[in-house]
């Protein structure tokens, strides 16, 4: 080769490094695209006294089942998850079931985008108390938040059962559905936190409720 090409040759490879390096630098000073903000949706658990409310808040949020009981007055937390690919910060109310805290617990229900109705199933007033109590509550308090049954302890179902009564631990999955469609609720699910089945998936149907369009502006029930 000759040195006038040689000196060309270095002289095009010079220029295509410099020409690179600028591209690398004018491309790492763009400015990152944000990460997508999470959607933050607002959840307030309610049902009787001693159904396991703070226990299902308690393993959604940290995975360990609380072995002493400790009645709650008014509590809230925050739990990011991840719904069908969207970031959600979700704000947990808890809240007493006791009669005597009424009027502390109305005030978690402000903004709430859904609520958690519990009953138990070691505990058949707890699940009468749904349609008695509950459901007036928060239909006074929160019309338009979406509402979902939840049914707690599922690993009780049918342990000391008394077959000559109904008894809420004989009752198969249809006959809470029939009352999640009789109250037109927005779903129902059940869990056992002592197990941690089915924890997680309660909290992810509650968003994806609130997530849902509702054509009409009318409450369908959907089962889950």
């Amino acid at each position: 080769m000759s040195l006038d090409a040689a000196d060309t040759a270095a002289a095009s490879h010079s220029g295509s490094a410099a020409t690179s390096s600028r591209s690398e630098s004018v491309a790492s000073s763009e400015p990152s695209r944000p990460s997508q903000p999470p959607l933050q949706k607002k959840l307030v658990v309610v049902g009787d006294p001693n159904v396991g409310k703070t226990t299902l808040l308690t393993v959604f949020k940290s995975g360990v089942f609380p072995t002493v009981y400790e009645p709650t007055v008014f509590e809230n937390s925050v739990k990011d998850i991840i719904v069908d690919s969207k970031p959600v910060e979700l704000l947990l109310w808890d809240t007493a079931g006791q009669e005597g805290m009424d009027r502390v617990r109305v005030m978690s229900y402000n903004k709430a985008d859904a609520v958690l109705l519990c009953f138990a199933f070691d505990s058949t007033i707890s699940f009468e108390n749904i349609q008695h109590k509950w459901i007036k509550e928060v239909l006074k308090h929160c019309r338009d938040s979406k509402i979902i049954l939840v049914g707690l302890k599922t690993d009780l179902r049918g342990e000391g059962a008394s077959p000559s009564k109904a008894d809420v631990r004989t009752f198969g999955v249809s006959v809470a559905e029939q009352l999640a469609i009789k109250l037109e609720l927005d779903g129902y699910i059940e869990c056992s936190a002592k197990a941690n089945q089915g924890v997680t998936e309660v909290f992810t149907q509650a968003v994806r409720a609130t997530l849902a369009i509702d054509v009409g502006g009318k409450k369908k029930c959907s089962i889950m």
